[in-house]
C-alpha cells in the first residue's frame, strides 16, 4: 500500500491508545497485541512521509480527522511534521545470528548500522529528497564518548558508507562460515541510539529541529537473548527521544510480563496491550475506530464511492 493510500485509509481512532499519555513521544513505550492488532500501523504513521502527507492533505475530509488528532498530540502542525521517526523492522535473520554471536556484539553492530541508515532515509523523506541519491545533502555531527563507533562528523554519504561496511562485513563473515562456529567481536554498545537522540542533523534546508522517535517493530522475531539485550540497552540509556517498541503478545513469557510490569514507570513509560485498551473502550472508542475504518474502506470500494458503512 502506498503512503497516500495508507494515510487516506488510516482510522485516527487508532491513536486513542495514546491519548491519555502526557507526552506519547517521550520515553519508552511498548505496544503489544496478537497478530493484526494494529501495532505496525501505529508505528508507520509516525514516519516522515505519512506525517507530511497528512499535513498536505489536511483539507481532504477523509484525512482531516487524522490531522486534527495528530495536531492535538503535537506530531504535526500546519507547517509540517514535528517528529522525525526512524523505523527498524526485525526479521528471522536475527535469530540465525544468535546461534553464533557470542555476547550479542554482532547484533549490536548490525543494529547500529540499521539505525543510522533508517535515520538517513527518514531525514531525506522529511526534506522531500530521494534516498539514496541525495545523501550528500545531509550532515550529522555529535560528541561521541571515548570508543564510540559512529563518526563524530560526517555527511550522509559518509555515514551510509560507514553503515554499509558493517553490513558487508557481517554478510561476508556469514558467507565464509561452514559449520556454525561461535563468533566474538562486534560493537560493545548501542552508540547509534545516543547518536540518534543527541546529534545535530542538517539537511539541505538547515538544521533539523524535529523531535525524534525511534520505532522498533516485530520484536518477536529476535532471539530471547537479543530481545532482552535490546530492552536493557534502551531502558538503561534514558536518552532524550521517544522509543516505541512493537511485538506480538504471544512472544512474551509469563516471567517477562511479571518482571517488566514491576519495572513500569520506573524504567519506561508504559506497556500498551491493544486488545486490553480496546476492551475498555468498547462502547465508544473501539466502535468509533471500527466505523472510521469501515467507512474509509467502503468509500474506496467499487459501487460505494461516497457512501458510508453503518455498524
Amino acid at each position: 500500500m502506498s503512503d497516500e493510500q495508507f494515510v487516506r485509509l488510516f482510522g485516527p481512532g487508532a491513536l486513542d491508545v495514546v491519548d491519555d499519555k502526557e507526552d506519547p513521544f517521550s520515553g519508552l513505550v511498548f505496544f503489544r497485541s496478537a497478530p493484526g492488532g494494529g501495532k505496525t500501523t501505529l508505528l508507520r504513521m509516525m514516519l516522515p512521509r505519512p506525517l507530511e502527507l497528512v499535513v498536505s492533505l489536511r483539507e481532504d475530509q477523509q484525512v482531516k480527522p487524522t490531522f486534527d488528532v495528530l495536531n492535538n498530540l503535537g506530531a504535526v502542525d500546519e507547517n509540517g511534521a514535528n517528529l522525525l521517526g526512524a523505523m527498524i523492522s526485525f526479521s528471522t535473520e536475527y535469530q540465525d545470528l544468535a546461534q553464533i554471536d557470542r555476547g550479542n556484539g554482532l547484533f549490536r553492530s548490525l543494529l547500529n548500522s540499521r539505525i543510522v541508515i533508517a535515520t538517513l532515509r527518514s531525514l531525506l523523506d522529511q526534506s522531500g529528497r530521494l534516498y539514496p541519491d541525495d545523501l550528500n545533502t545531509l550532515r550529522v555531527t555529535w560528541e561521541p564518548e571515548s570508543g564510540a563507533t559512529v563518526p563524530a562528523s560526517a555527511s550522509g554519504t559518509e555515514l551510509f558508507e560507514w553503515a554499509s561496511e558493517i553490513e558487508r562485513n557481517f554478510y561476508d563473515t556469514m558467507d565464509d562460515l561452514g559449520e556454525p562456529d561461535e563468533l566474538q567481536g562486534g560493537h560493545t554498545r548501542l552508540d547509534s541510539l545516543k547518536w540518534f537522540a543527541r546529534a545535530r542533523m542538517f539537511d539541505g534546508r538547515g538544521e533539523v529541529r524535529s523531535r525524534r522517535i525511534l520505532l522498533f517493530d516485530e520484536l518477536q522475531f529476535l532471539d530471547n537473548t537479543q530481545r532482552k539485550s535490546l530492552i536493557n540497552l534502551v531502558t538503561n540509556a534514558r536518552e532524550p527521544c521517544g522509543i516505541w517498541i512493537a511485538e506480538r503478545l504471544d512472544a512474551m513469557s509469563h516471567q517477562d510480563l511479571l518482571t517488566e510490569g514491576a519495572l513500569e514507570k520506573r524504567d519506561y513509560e508504559s506497556v500498551i496491550q491493544l486488545e486490553t485498551q480496546w476492551s475498555g473502550k468498547r462502547s465508544s472508542g473501539f466502535t468509533r475506530f471500527a466505523e472510521q475504518i469501515a467507512n474509509l474502506r467502503a468509500s474506496k470500494a467499487d459501487g460505494f464511492e461516497g457512501e458510508s458503512f453503518s455498524l
